[in-house]
């Protein structure tokens, strides 16, 4: 979302949307008392903020009474808590910086950087966090550096364990690919799981169209006649599937 520039939020006004958006969600009322318990400032200078904030027309103020949002402050104050999760969790979480702390600063961060700057972070995050060539163990290997001061000179043993990494999943890989046989050689009774697809053009596209995709349960029904199609189960529907067809599928076999 975007501000409405004519609103002239100041950093501290946000804090108070914000204060407040996070009460409301603890208990069902916000009293001014409430909001100065939280933010530690003075009752004044909370009067002063929610009647500039009511002259906005984001927040139902008057004296002696709940405060509650407008629609539009509701919606501001969302987008201002969502810029500091998202801020906190990559301080905290990417860069391992210790919570407290990881809060303050993303308070401040919050008010000074671009929404666009904040989504590129959050989602250079996730990608650290999903992406095969990294993931958790990388972000966890960035802790430890954080944590001792370890400049990361020791290259050297970093990069064996990747290698063994590497290596362990090839072995893996290969063991898996040694049991699978192509489901033309699956027998009547015989379960399985569909592991590789070869087929290409008019036959991938009927396949498709079945749902099959990798790691889709299939089962033969009954064996063919010589020279005939091979007749399935698969996704709880029979289908049929010419010979060759079926031999362009690898199975992974369930014992």
């Amino acid at each position: 979302m975007t501000f409405d520039t004519s609103l002239d939020l100041s950093e501290s006004l946000e804090d108070y949307l914000e204060a407040i958006l996070i009460m409301t969600r603890d208990k069902n009322s916000v009293r001014p008392k409430d909001i100065a318990d939280m933010l530690k400032v003075t009752g004044p200078s909370v009067t002063v903020a929610l009647k500039s904030l009511a002259q906005k027309k984001l927040i139902n103020y008057a004296p002696y009474e709940f405060i509650t949002f407008t629609a539009a402050g509701e919606q501001i104050a969302q987008e201002v808590y969502s810029r500091h999760v998202r801020l906190r969790s990559f301080l905290r979480d990417v860069l391992q910086v210790e919570p407290d702390r990881a809060n303050q600063v993303a308070c401040r961060m919050e008010h000074a950087m671009p929404n666009d700057i904040i989504d590129k972070l959050v989602r250079f995050a996730k990608f650290i966090e999903e992406c095969p060539r990294g993931g958790k163990k990388w972000i966890s290997g960035f802790e430890f550096a954080c944590s001792f001061d370890n400049n990361c000179q020791d290259c050297v043993k970093c990069l064996q364990e990747v290698q063994s990494r590497i290596e362990r999943i090839q072995k893996e890989l290969a063991e898996r690919k040694a049991k699978c046989i192509p489901l033309s050689q699956l027998q009547p009774g015989q379960k399985g799981t569909i592991a590789r697809i070869n087929l290409s053009g008019d036959s991938l596209h009927r396949l498709l169209q079945t749902g099959a995709t990798l790691g889709t349960p299939v089962e033969v029904d009954k064996a063919p006649v010589q020279g005939s199609s091979l007749y399935l189960r698969l996704k709880g529907a029979f289908l049929t599937m010419t010979v060759e067809d079926a031999e362009q599928i690898l199975i992974d076999l369930i014992e």
